[in-house]
């Protein structure tokens, strides 16, 4: 449990979410032009509905079995029980939740009854899904060789098998495909982790109910990945859907590789809770948390710099709204990421899961209310600034509950360098503009990575001082 370990799961975790952030922007481009915005608009409508089931599915089985499998790590009778009583739940549930959509959406649907089925597929990735347990064994290696791979090979069946927009269900099923897969190829390894052990089925339902509490998180994760295309969905069009998904993706993805460091330092800061000092868990999640804002400021400011030239040459025609929305939505990143770190770190790791569920009910209540008003006005624009506005909500309450241990005072000591320095950036790069869109591009993110660090640099950034005299050393 040295720090070499916790780097060495940052790296593996960072390495799959930037394959994860470049495998849609490789297909991005490809699948944007390949299929129209309305049918994407429809895989996105769909892929929504199926998650109202796979929240149910998940209930908060994962968050609850990586905290419990982290702090209990040593012992493997425990552990090795908690995994098969928790993956029975799961089972009972995910075959209740494949009824109830077949029901709901396959049978009874006016609309494309096979890509519902299809979506049937990622209901059953959701059951089978064990990298909770490998998260809380603080073992990510495993997970992230085996998930690249199968991203690598998602690339090309989707690029050899999907020429056209006859071949619509073929890419639904690769992409739902490729997730099943992906949660299936970590099962030996989990396997070495488990002993033989006794299940009791008082257990299951024990554990079935203590992780309800954890279940709120998943509410809020679909309205806020859901909800919103669902609204667009239901008063708006395809077309809307369409634009808004593109530029969603983006940023999310952006937020994902960001939220991979939090990710891997989850399961340390409770155990550093149930087994250190307090003192040295605070300084630890200060640390990280910085690292990861740094980070978030420069590529919330770099979107929406870039975002002009990044949309048509990534979507290609018909998508030129998609860069506005883009602009817009870049905000959820450095949003988005502040209050998941102050979140898990301050409040769940700390056992105030309760806390935590009331700030992200504020965030997802504000989030559908505003998402209903705006959404007939400015369409995807207003469904945008929703998204935004309840994001900040969600950060600012996550704060107040955790003003024992951070303030919005500390954040802006930790990262004031990292705002000027962004600023600065902005003014430098946002107005930058050449006849050749690529050419742009390339001159603003090289420009604007450069300022970046520069202007860190000359404020001496604890940061950029321990990278450089990292590499000295080297």
């Amino acid at each position: 449990m040295q720090e070499k370990k916790i780097s060495i799961n940052i790296f593996y975790n960072i390495l799959n979410q930037i394959v994860s952030f470049i495998v849609p922007l490789i297909l991005s481009p490809y699948v944007a032009r390949v299929l129209s915005a309305e049918l994407i608009g429809d895989y996105s409508y769909a892929l929504a509905n199926s998650s109202y089931f796979v929240l149910i599915e998940a209930l908060g089985f994962s968050l609850y079995g990586m905290l419990k499998v982290s702090a209990n790590r040593a012992d493997k009778k425990y552990i090795s029980t908690l995994f098969k009583e928790i993956m029975i739940a799961k089972f009972f549930l995910m075959v209740t939740c494949i009824i109830v959509y077949t029901i709901s959406f396959v049978w009874t649907s006016s609309g494309n009854k096979i890509l519902c089925a299809i979506m049937i597929m990622n209901i059953i990735s959701t059951g089978i899904d064990s990298t909770w347990f490998l998260m809380g064994m603080e073992d990510f290696k495993t997970t992230a060789l085996r998930n690249i791979a199968v991203r690598l090979v998602n690339i090309v069946l989707i690029i050899i098998l999907v020429k056209s927009e006859k071949d619509f269900l073929i890419y639904a099923i690769i992409m739902q495909l490729s997730n099943v897969i992906s949660y299936i190829v970590v099962f030996p390894t989990v396997k070495k982790y488990i002993i033989s052990s006794k299940v009791s089925f008082k257990n299951i339902l024990k554990h079935t109910i203590k992780s309800l509490i954890y279940f709120v998180p998943g509410i809020v994760n679909t309205i806020f990945t859901s909800a919103d295309k669902t609204v667009l969905g239901a008063f708006a069009n395809s077309y809307e859907v369409g634009v808004y998904e593109q530029a969603s993706k983006i940023c999310s993805l952006c937020g994902s590789v960001i939220n991979s460091i939090s990710n891997v330092v989850m399961p340390r800061v409770t155990y550093l809770n149930h087994n250190a000092s307090n003192e040295k868990s605070k300084k630890f999640m200060f640390k990280t948390l910085h690292y990861a804002s740094v980070v978030a400021i420069v590529v919330t400011v770099g979107i929406i710099c870039i975002s002009d030239e990044f949309v048509p040459l990534f979507f290609g025609l018909g998508y030129e709204k998609s860069a506005v929305l883009l602009k817009i939505l870049a905000f959820n990143v450095l949003m988005s990421i502040l209050a998941n770190y102050i979140g898990q770190q301050c409040l769940i790791s700390n056992d105030k899961q309760n806390q935590y569920n009331i700030a992200i009910s504020v965030g997802a209540i504000l989030n559908v209310i505003l998402n209903l008003f705006m959404v007939e006005r400015l369409q995807s624009v207003g469904v945008s600034v929703a998204s935004v506005v309840s994001s900040g909500a969600l950060f600012l309450v996550v704060l107040i509950f955790s003003r024992e241990i951070i303030s919005l005072k500390n954040i802006i000591q930790m990262d004031w360098k990292a705002i000027i320095s962004a600023i600065i950036m902005f003014v430098t790069i946002y107005w930058l503009s050449f006849d050749n869109l690529f050419i742009t591009l390339v001159v603003k993110v090289v420009v604007g990575a450069a300022v970046y660090i520069t202007i860190l640099a000359i404020l001496r950034e604890e940061i950029i001082q321990e990278v450089f005299s990292n590499i000295i050393r080297q």
